[in-house]
């Protein structure tokens, strides 16, 4: 395998000096081509992917400019594919896939790395959305898909910008409300497996203008059935199998986020409150946030942001004991709360010199509302962290260089930085990146907890990419990357009750990511292939398959996506999408000795039809899907060893969308 990766490096670098394979992102945004004299007249996917983003600087950059591996999906994408649920959306995403957690709980794999507990940031609205016991992600009919405006991703590390929670990639979320609506827009999905309810939902966004001030508002609900599948535990003889459609595979999402901006001064408020069903319990995630700023502009070039936040959850809590039996009475309640205050500068030397800088400053508490000893001798544990950053972007003609450096000192667990390079450059059709980037994982409240001594771990991440622009309508990029983790944070149990996190030493990958798009007229096609390759040094053994080096347990080697949309009358186009991803091996089974089986899951494809009309009645759309045609099993295989089958997922499943969209006068 080492062979291989040389070979994909060798003919990914050949493409540099030549310009001749460039850039495209069915992820959207990766190069920008603004101000490119070739073309006198955008085409409309040069006006798609002239925005300026925020995600990988802090200063609103284009895409060409950023010093990220950046994706960004738009609102009329997520239409396009008919998504029903964010997972729908990040599996387009180069590198980007899903794997399976306890409690049939869900999250997220990036490049070849398992990155569920604190590993990618996911923030909506401006919100930063992990929970702060373990810093999980929780993803399976949660997100409110069909309010969403823009998906911006960064596919490697953030913590320069955003700290221990961003260590290997940062996804950011702007619902159609925050992202400045002027009217209103309101949808409702209805879909179902062969024989049984799959899911229902209903979302609103609603913007208005008042002079000065602006209001938003965004909210979202559902319920819905994770799959129609039958579900065993590995070692579970009294929940023996679940009917995923009957009661223990249920989602429930509610979700409001509203806000309200008065000249410099931004007001946030975000509600959410996830509900979802595992063989053993009803658990919940359940979390209010607060967000104030106050934007003040001194003079022409200083820019002072004052930013405050607040954030109280009970993550993880488990609402209801489906069994009686002793071994089953575990209830879990813990209040969380974060208080944070941080200063942000940014002073525009001249047109070419930009500095940024700020500290950070938070406090965070956990409380024990069932008093069942989880903190020991005592009800409650608190920590603190301060947090500095500076940054200097110098626009040469040489090449963008971005340079930054953030450090952090945490109460219980010390000191951690992340430093940060980049040199970015655009040259007529084609562009170029080498970036080379310090992470870290800062350690939640439970993993302390549960732990002795536990360090941060540590991310080293290098990225080069390049890409080519052969006419205004069709783009080609390619990226590798090589990752290397460090003091590697890692779950343990024992069987009789007792759980630890521990450092290891090592795990890394490396691997291609190759994006194509094209847009006409009448129809539009965007393509990628992936690939990541485990290091041959990894130590965690629970991540390893055995005798295949290059790959980690529940994650593909390969996957390759294709969306794309022919208009076939003014208002009536059908859009498909494939998404295809590689062997995996995993554990489903144990042999005669009761010990865990490790097996091949063949390659997946899940094939999707949408059909949709566009202005059916004046501000009225509808849409008419299949996912899954092939009813293939769609598996969310746990990502490590950790005595848990796969997690079902959905089988073949139509869906009717309707959407109803009202401008206000301004």
């Amino acid at each position: 395998m080492k062979h291989t990766f040389q070979m994909l490096l060798l003919a990914a670098c050949a493409t540099l000096p030549m310009a001749a394979r460039g850039q495209v992102p069915a992820d959207s945004a990766m190069l920008e081509l603004q101000n490119l004299s070739a073309y006198e007249q955008a085409s409309a996917l040069q006006a798609h992917l002239n925005d300026k983003m925020g995600v990988g600087s802090h200063i609103g950059l284009s895409s060409r400019e950023t010093p990220g591996i950046v994706s960004v999906i738009t609102a009329n994408e997520i239409r396009s594919i008919g998504a029903r649920d964010f997972i729908d959306i990040m599996r387009l995403v180069p590198g980007f896939d899903f794997a399976s957690d306890v409690e049939l709980a869900v999250g997220p794999t990036i490049r070849g790395n398992w990155a569920m507990e604190g590993k990618m940031l996911l923030m909506v609205d401006g919100v930063k959305y992990n929970e702060l016991l373990f810093q999980a992600l929780f993803f399976g009919n949660h997100l409110p898909v069909d309010q969403i405006e823009r998906v911006e991703v960064i596919r490697g590390p953030g913590s320069a910008m955003y700290g221990g929670t961003a260590e290997y990639g940062v996804i950011n979320i702007t619902t159609k409300g925050a992202a400045g609506l002027n009217g209103l827009s309101a949808n409702a999905t209805y879909s179902r497996y062969s024989q049984d309810l799959a899911r229902r939902s209903l979302g609103l966004s609603i913007g208005k203008q008042l002079g000065d001030v602006r209001l938003d508002f965004t909210g979202h609900t559902g319920h819905g059935n994770s799959s129609d599948r039958m579900y065993a535990p590995l070692f579970d003889a009294l929940a023996g199998e679940v009917n995923m459609a009957g009661g223990r595979g249920q989602t429930q999402p509610t979700f409001i986020s509203t806000g309200l901006q008065w000249k410099g001064v931004k007001a946030r408020f975000v509600y959410d409150d996830y509900q979802w069903a595992s063989y053993h319990y009803d658990l919940r995630n359940k979390m209010l946030n607060g967000l104030l700023s106050y934007e003040a502009k001194i003079g022409k070039r200083l820019t002072l942001t004052p930013e405050l936040s607040y954030t109280q959850q009970v993550p993880w809590s488990y609402q209801t004991l489906i069994f009686d039996e002793e071994a089953y009475d575990v209830d879990y309640k813990i209040s969380a709360q974060r208080s944070t205050a941080g200063l942000r500068a940014g002073y525009r030397a001249s047109h070419r010199l930009y500095l940024t800088g700020g500290v950070e400053w938070y406090d965070e508490r956990a409380r024990d509302l069932l008093d069942t000893q989880n903190f020991g001798d005592v009800e409650r544990v608190a920590y603190q962290n301060f947090g500095a950053f500076g940054e200097v972007l110098l626009k040469h003609r040489i090449a963008n260089i971005t340079a930054g450096m953030r450090m952090d000192h945490h109460s219980a667990f010390g000191g951690a930085m992340a430093p940060r390079f980049a040199l970015t450059k655009h040259v007529n059709r084609w562009h170029f990146k080498g970036l080379a980037s310090g992470a870290y994982r800062a350690p939640g409240i439970e993993n302390i907890n549960l732990s002795e001594d536990l360090k941060p771990e540590r991310t080293t991440t290098f990225e080069l990419e390049t890409g080519y622009q052969f006419t205004k309508d069709m783009l080609l990029s390619a990226n590798l990357f090589k990752i290397a983790t460090r003091d590697v944070i890692v779950y343990s149990y024992n069987g009789q009750g007792e759980q630890a996190y521990e450092n290891f030493d090592y795990v890394g990958s490396r691997g291609l990511e190759v994006v194509y798009q094209i847009r006409k007229n009448r129809w539009f096609a965007n393509l990628s292939y992936s690939y990541s390759q485990a290091s041959d040094k990894n130590s965690v053994e629970t991540y390893k398959v055995a005798g295949r080096d290059h790959l980690n347990i529940g994650i593909a080697a390969h996957k390759a996506t294709l969306h794309g949309g022919l208009q076939l009358k003014q208002h009536l186009s059908l859009n498909p999408s494939l998404v295809r991803i590689g062997e995996r091996w995993g554990y489903a089974a144990l042999d005669e000795e009761e010990m865990p089986i490790l097996q091949r899951f063949a390659p997946l494809h899940l094939l999707n039809l949408q059909l949709h009309y566009k202005d059916l009645l004046p501000g009225l759309s509808l849409g008419l899907g299949v996912h899954n045609l092939l009813d293939e099993e769609n598996n969310f295989i746990q990502a490590y060893n950790g005595d848990s089958a796969p997690v079902p997922g959905p089988g073949r499943e139509f869906t009717l969308k309707a959407s109803y969209d009202l401008n206000f006068k301004k």
